[in-house]
């Protein structure tokens, strides 16, 4: 059966809907900046909603690939083909396209609130008191590192197992997001009148493991490229270009170690979650974080 230009069923047309919506969305953008500054200026300033219209864009379907062929090109070739993703994305859909209008149109109201002219109300203004001493530029490039400059102390000052395990319990509790392990409260998948603490596997700030382990050179040119931002982070803090460079290094190999022993996403997708497969120190870290047991009944 060919389902091509001319006559496309009902349910494929709406298969295709639901495809198209959650998978790609309702922008009509091809860069995220643009989708703020759209949202801005059609943003009403009162109620700062953007102006959309609503319904299915048949121009959104891909009607010289058949559906069955590949029903995915059918349903969103077009939109794909007119919003590629933009560079500062590694990806785009209709949910990114939603976050970009929300952060523009809370932008506008903050904006208006930080308006010192414009008359406020109590809340309007602290609001906006808050959000000028957030955007204050000059105070914070006058600070420079100084506000980091305890916690980096802190790191610098571990030296034993002890003293990491303590460190990262500090972190964990909120001070700092990346731990090499991610502590949360969550419901025992195996029973589900108890809430556990939930321990995971974390650290790594490029995306998921393969992108630390994949030997193909797109993957290679990837670290590359972070390894070289890394460096330029520690510039930042002071250091000169060849201290950099070298704790740049040290510091993609240590996620590189953590990658290798993170579990891939199949894994993560199948495992079963154990007590057992967390050392005992991390459980000592989780309690130093919640200040009780691993796991309490509801």
């Amino acid at each position: 059966m060919h389902l091509g230009a001319r006559a496309v069923p009902a349910f494929i047309l709406a298969a295709a809907f639901l495809l198209a919506s959650s998978s790609l969305g309702y922008g009509t953008t091809a860069s995220a900046r643009q989708v703020r500054a759209a949202a801005v200026a059609a943003a009403p300033a009162a109620a700062g909603v953007p102006a959309g219209k609503p319904g299915f864009d048949l121009g959104r379907l891909d009607r010289t690939c058949p559906a069955c062929r590949d029903f995915y090109q059918f349903a969103t070739g077009g939109w794909q083909k007119t919003h590629p993703i933009p560079p500062e994305y590694p990806s785009w859909n209709a949910f990114a396209v939603l976050q970009e209008r929300n952060v523009a149109v809370l932008h506008g109201l903050l904006d208006r609130a930080a308006d010192t002219s414009a008359p406020a109300d109590g809340n309007q203004r602290r609001l906006g008191t808050y959000y000028r001493s957030c955007m204050a530029e000059d105070a914070i490039e006058a600070a420079g590192t100084r506000p980091l400059e305890a916690e980096l102390g802190k790191l610098s000052a571990v030296a034993d197992v002890p003293g990491l395990v303590a460190e990262i319990a500090h972190l964990a509790q909120g001070v700092a997001p990346g731990t090499p392990f991610d502590f949360a409260s969550s419901q025992d998948p195996h029973n589900s009148a108890a809430t556990i603490a939930d321990i995971g596997q974390d650290g790594l700030s490029l995306p998921e493991r393969d992108y630390y382990v994949d030997a193909s050179p797109h993957a290679k040119a990837l670290r590359d490229e972070f390894t070289a931002h890394v460096a330029r982070t520690f510039a930042l803090l002071g250091d000169d270009a060849a201290t950099a460079k070298t704790e740049a290094a040290a510091v993609v190999g240590l996620e590189t170690k953590l990658a290798v022993a993170s579990f891939t996403n199949v894994q993560l997708a199948t495992s079963k979650r154990r007590r057992t497969l967390s050392p005992s120190h991390l459980w000592k870290c989780s309690r130093r974080i919640y200040s009780g047991r691993p796991s309490h009944k509801r």
